[in-house]
């Protein structure tokens, strides 16, 4: 008896196989996509307090962030956010559960996971291995 996943894994190389191309990107990101070219048109004092706009580079290091997290077509999706800063927040939740990661600068973020039961904070950088990193963090949010 096959899995869900393994069933699915295994109708995309059958479709594979007679040439039809199947997508595996996520099917959250058109959404979070548009989301973060909202976020892209704020201006200074968005929030009425004096709020920064995020750089067309942190937005552009976002939208690659998330590009890249979609390809794995079954994380889990994200919701997008502007912060105060000129940052942004990409977080996900479930439950107790949630994990945060701010872009605020070209490659570095901040990430919050909250497991319930305590709370850990790490600076980490948005390139290379640390995108299998921050994907095992989604994974726990949702397990």
């Amino acid at each position: 008896m096959y899995t869900w996943w393994e069933i699915d894994r295994l109708n995309e190389i059958t479709i594979q196989h007679n040439r039809v191309q199947m997508t595996t990107t996520a099917i959250w990101l058109p959404t979070e996509l548009a989301a973060l070219f909202v976020i892209s048109k704020l201006s200074r004092n968005w929030d009425s307090y004096q709020a920064d706009p995020p750089s067309s580079e942190i937005i552009e290091t976002a939208h690659q962030l998330l590009t890249d997290l979609a390809n794995d077509p079954y994380l889990p999706r994200p919701y997008v956010n502007s912060t105060r800063n000129g940052g942004v927040q990409i977080e996900w939740e479930h439950g107790q559960r949630y994990f945060e990661l701010e872009v605020h600068t070209l490659y570095l973020g901040v990430h919050l996971f909250y497991s319930g039961d305590g709370v850990e904070e790490k600076s980490c950088y948005m390139e290379g291995d640390r995108l299998g990193t921050i994907i095992d963090y989604i994974y726990r949010v949702h397990k």
